[in-house]
């Protein structure tokens, strides 16, 4: 009315319009009018699916009779009134059906909790075998009554792939799931709710459990799958909650963790930022509890979760070495976990493994962090803390932090009690990295002596662990921190000590497999050959108060001192240091060459030989271990060196060269 009002009214103004013109007007007015009838008619048909989803089928049936009364005041024909009309003859069988499905959904409700209480074995596999048939029952009566793309056939596969997971059928998860958001797109809209939160949990399972069960792909392809879905899932959240919701903010804190799995750090840190301000933190600078503000529906789960955000942007600017940042990310999460009471500590345990980002907190080197215990959790994040700040050099508060992480692993370890070894044996390697840590900022800061009683405690922990522990990265710890244990002589000047405990780390190293090229390996290495060198100048030995004659020849190329050192392990028959030593030999001798060469200056013909011949000695050696591999390929760069600087075959250190070789050949 208000259009042909408006459009008469005019027609005295606009005598002079031509009749064509005011033929297309109308036309036109007469489309907008048709389309604003069936956007309400629409709106009718959907407003009578939420009132049947509700249960309220007179509501339901009220509408859909409204929608089609819309449709046929305005001529419509074929799909919209088709639907209508299928809506109004479907919601009669639905309210047939309703008491039965009801019912169905009741039993299946009540065997999930008698599941919950049940033991884990037969009974508890029985019971969800009982309630995946109830579940199949509703299925079919519900695709009867209510339609195939119906949402309530979404949900009810919903919940039967949820049993399906629990009972590792992650490929029949994934297709229950799958369906399911196939029809809530089509019933609800692509931008309802329940689609966000349904693609978040598709996502979940390609993330956390393809691979376990289930018959989809690789580990990679599966995290791509699964960084996909999270990111589809981000509209309908945005458009349904807004830009601050916990449900969004999880969904990006699986963006960045998934981000930072493919080593594309700089998006992870951009979605772990955007996670935080769905949570409600806006910007960098603001308070991680902002979230409080939001009331308290959201905050018991919103704030567990800014905790590990936090971890996760920390762990990220450890990975950077960005440490100040670093430092402030821990401080925020440390200030979180403060500020949770009890529930919310115990919801931590429950969601901790899924939101936080691997290594972003590991204690023990090796082992994957443990929810079990909330004063754990707090003592991983002080130990971060700490570490921050000794790369900060802020070595007093450092000390101060890692000494509250331990006393906190101190008191667990009491109230665990001697029954629980396997507790125990995982507490001892936890404090044994903490007091390795201590010990290594007091040795920076200065105080080598309480360095050194630090190191003892954690190597003792260490050794008296190892029966619970796995035996590689136990031994990686104690040979670790025997080699902080060497240095620290070192710097005492207790080279004779320092050579005992760094020649017994050497060799944990080469038992264990670590590569002989590890920077870790060539640093003992180097503090090894240090503490041989000062003994063959001073010709003292502390050790027990011996004295020991060796050359107090001052060495004017260090290379050649080592060698003669080596050239002593070798006819000792100690072939294994004897490569350590000519090893540091041919580091040094390289590097010379390699300076030579980069400062512009000519090939030093007699320094390129000293290296062939080095790397000749460490092939023989590794021959008489009878490691042929590695012997040929040493043999073969050192004859390619002896070529590249023209020496002939008949040239003595050439022919001694072949003749080893040959000697190998014949073993």
């Amino acid at each position: 009315f208000y259009f042909q009002k408006k459009r008469h009214g005019s027609n005295k103004q606009n005598n002079n319009i031509p009749n064509h013109e005011q033929e297309e007007l109308e036309d036109q007015l007469d489309t907008n009018l048709r389309s604003t009838a069936s956007q309400k008619a629409h709106v009718l048909n959907n407003i009578g699916v939420v009132y049947e989803l509700k249960g309220l089928y007179t509501n339901a049936m009220n509408s859909f009779r409204d929608a089609l009364d819309v449709y046929r005041n305005q001529n419509h024909e074929g799909g919209h009134v088709d639907r209508t009309v299928s809506n109004i003859m479907q919601m009669g069988i639905a309210m047939r059906s309703h008491d039965k499905r009801m019912e169905l959904h009741c039993e299946a409700e009540e065997l999930a909790v008698q599941t919950a209480t049940a033991d884990a074995g037969v009974v508890s596999t029985q019971l969800r075998m009982e309630r995946l048939n109830v579940l199949m029952c509703v299925l079919d009566l519900e695709t009867e009554s209510l339609g195939q793309d119906h949402p309530a056939v979404g949900f009810t596969l919903l919940e039967k792939g949820g049993v399906h997971l629990e009972m590792k059928h992650v490929d029949m998860a994934i297709k229950d799931t799958k369906d399911a958001v196939s029809i809530l797109k089509k019933g609800l809209g692509g931008i309802h709710p329940e689609v966000g939160l349904v693609l978040v949990r598709l996502a979940d399972i390609f993330n956390y459990h393809v691979g376990v069960g289930g018959q989809y792909g690789d580990g990679v392809s599966n995290k791509d799958v699964a960084l996909s879905l999270y990111r589809e899932a981000l509209t309908p959240l945005r458009e349904s909650f807004g830009t601050v919701h916990p449900h969004l903010g999880l969904a990006y804190n699986g963006i960045g963790i998934l981000y930072s799995s493919r080593g594309e750090l700089k998006h992870a840190m951009s979605s772990f930022y955007d996670a935080l301000a769905s949570y409600g933190v806006r910007s960098r600078s603001d308070n991680e509890m902002a979230v409080k503000k939001r009331g308290q529906q959201n905050s018991s789960t919103s704030r567990p979760d800014v905790f590990f955000v936090w971890v996760n942007v920390a762990g990220l600017h450890m990975e950077k070495k960005e440490w100040q940042l670093a430092l402030r990310s821990y401080l925020k999460a440390h200030s979180a976990f403060s500020c949770l009471d009890d529930d919310e500590k115990t919801y931590l345990q429950k969601i901790g493994p899924r939101r936080l980002m691997r290594h972003a907190l590991t204690l023990s080197k090796g082992r994957s962090f443990s929810f079990e215990d909330n004063d754990t959790l707090l003592a991983s994040v002080l130990q971060n803390i700490g570490k921050a700040q000794s790369m900060l050099h802020q070595y007093g508060k450092a000390i101060e932090t890692l000494e509250e992480a331990l006393r906190i692993h101190q008191v667990v370890a009491m109230r665990a009690g001697a029954g629980k070894k396997h507790a125990n044996s995982s507490l001892s390697q936890d404090m044994a990295r903490i007091l390795e840590n201590l010990g290594e900022v007091q040795m920076i800061s200065g105080d080598l002596t309480g360095a050194f009683s630090r190191y003892v405690e954690s190597l003792n922990l260490i050794r008296a662990n190892k029966q619970h522990a796995d035996n590689d990265s136990n031994s990686i710890e104690e040979a670790l921190v025997l080699g902080a244990i060497g240095q620290l002589h070192l710097k005492k000047s207790e080279y004779a000590e320092a050579k005992v405990v760094l020649k017994e780390c050497m060799r944990m190293f080469e038992k264990i497999g670590v590569p002989p090229n590890n920077h870790k390996i060539n640093e003992i290495r180097s503090c090894l050959v240090d503490s041989e060198l000062a003994l063959m100048q001073n010709a003292t030995a502390t050790l027990a108060g011996q004295r020991r004659e060796i050359s107090s020849i001052p060495y004017n190329d260090k290379a050649l001192a080592i060698d003669e050192i080596a050239d002593g392990y070798k006819f000792k028959g100690d072939y294994c240091g004897a490569i350590w030593f000519y090893s540091e030999a041919l580091a040094i001798r390289r590097r010379r060459a390699e300076h030579k060469l980069s400062s512009g200056g000519r090939k030093d013909t007699s320094e390129i030989v000293d290296v062939g011949r080095t790397i000749s000695n460490i092939a023989q050696l590794r021959r008489e271990r009878r490691e042929f591999g590695a012997a040929k390929i040493l043999f073969d760069e050192a004859k390619i060196l002896f070529r590249s600087v023209g020496l002939s075959s008949s040239h003595p250190f050439y022919r001694d060269l072949v003749q080893e070789i040959e000697v190998m050949r014949k073993m």
